[in-house]
């Protein structure tokens, strides 16, 4: 009966000849016939057991699609020997399948040598490509999460300097507003020192000029003074001529006896006038001098006088020019500072809208963090997607496997 069914194999084999679209199925009934002879073999002992087991040897080599070495027992008669050569039937129709199956697949593998040849360059291409494009991707958004978190501590940080920035404008603001104030009044201040100054130069002029009269005046009296001496000198030598006159006629007169007694009297009083005279003269001379002496020093004074009010008008001019330049001085400071308070009140005015700006900066660094670390995490899901997808697309591409 095992042999009946393996010559039925066989036979079919001979008939139909091996299955090259389907060798799967000759393998099935391979496998089935070799399952047969193994059943046979156990069934008869002898020669035909130990035949039966070289033939289920064959089967099993032959299903391992080990299609190498000889069949035995082809030139047996009987179904030993038909069994044996349907075996080595079916080794050459398997040897010569398998010879056209490997040049099938060399002639589609070399044919489509090209093409994986160049998807795989484009594969490499594409993943360097994507590599590089995911680094620099992620490089910015490092870099950009750098940037937010920097962002967001400076708008920390200046908010919490325009607070200081807004508190120091309104005390500057303050300061400047009461430096204003101190300065206008300063300004006038020194407007009405200048008033008084340039008063007080006026009249240093017009003493200085009296002085000068009252010098040149006194200086004239020094001068009448010694004509008076000069003419009380005339009148001492004048004098001294009469009493030597009256002395020469009191002799004369003595002489003369009795008729010169009246002669004698006259001159005897012209002589006392003399002496009179010359004596009112040398009290008229020690007074002048003591006039002369003192209208020296009223000239030596007044000259001091004179050089001393030059000097205070000097000053004083020099003080009404400083006063004028500190008065145009304290004029551009008293503007500059009404500008300043201007200024700060223009900076406290639009410091609400910088506070509101730098909180604006800040929310505005906190999307851009929150936005960066989506990118971060979207580009590693991407990074992570496209290595999966390359790792799947890869093996596709290798040539299919012999036994497929």
């Amino acid at each position: 009966m095992a042999i009946a069914a393996i010559l039925g194999v066989a036979a079919a084999f001979f008939t139909v000849g091996f299955p090259a679209e389907r060798p799967s199925e000759a393998f099935l009934a391979l496998a089935s016939a070799g399952a047969i002879a193994a059943i046979g073999g156990y069934l008869m002992g002898g020669a035909l057991g130990r035949a039966m087991s070289d033939l289920k040897a064959v089967v099993y080599r032959l299903t391992k699609w080990n299609l190498d070495g000889a069949v035995p027992h082809v030139k047996r008669a009987g179904e030993i020997g038909d069994l044996a050569r349907a075996l080595a039937a079916f080794q050459e129709d398997a040897t010569a399948w398998s010879a056209r199956h490997q040049q099938d697949l060399e002639r589609k593998a070399q044919g489509r040598l090209p093409q994986q040849q160049r998807n795989e360059r484009l594969i490499r291409e594409f993943r360097s490509s994507i590599a590089g494009i995911l680094s620099v991707f992620a490089d910015n958004t490092h870099k950009m999460d750098e940037t937010a978190h920097a962002l967001a501590s400076l708008a920390s940080s200046s908010n919490e300097r325009v607070s200081s920035v807004a508190s120091a404008s309104d005390e500057a603001s303050s300061n400047v507003q009461t430096v204003a104030a101190t300065t206008e009044e300063l300004a006038v201040s020194v407007g009405e020192i200048g008033t008084r100054v340039s008063t007080a130069s006026r009249i240093v002029s017009e003493v200085t000029g009296n002085a000068r009269i009252a010098n040149e005046k006194v200086t004239g009296l020094v001068s009448a003074a010694q004509h008076i001496g000069d003419v009380v000198s005339l009148i001492q030598d004048v004098a001294a001529q009469t009493n030597l006159l009256a002395l020469n006629a009191t002799i004369e007169a003595a002489r003369a006896g009795e008729a010169g007694r009246g002669f004698a009297v006259v001159a005897n009083e012209v002589k006392t006038l003399a002496d009179q005279t010359a004596k009112a003269t040398v009290d008229i001379r020690q007074q002048i001098a003591a006039i002369q002496l003192s209208t020296q020093g009223a000239v030596e004074a007044m000259e001091g006088i004179v050089v001393s009010m030059n000097e205070v008008n000097k000053h004083t001019q020099e003080i009404a020019g400083a006063v004028h330049q500190q008065s145009s001085a304290t004029s551009e400071i008293s503007h500059s500072v009404r500008e300043a308070a201007r200024g700060t009140e223009e900076v406290a005015a639009h410091m609400p809208g910088v506070t509101q700006t730098v909180d604006e900066t800040s929310e505005s660094a906190t999307r851009v963090l929150q936005v960066s670390q989506d990118l971060t995490r979207q580009a590693e899901v991407l990074r992570e997607t496209v290595e999966t997808f390359l790792h799947e697309v890869v093996p596709l591409e290798q040539p299919l496997d012999r036994a497929s």
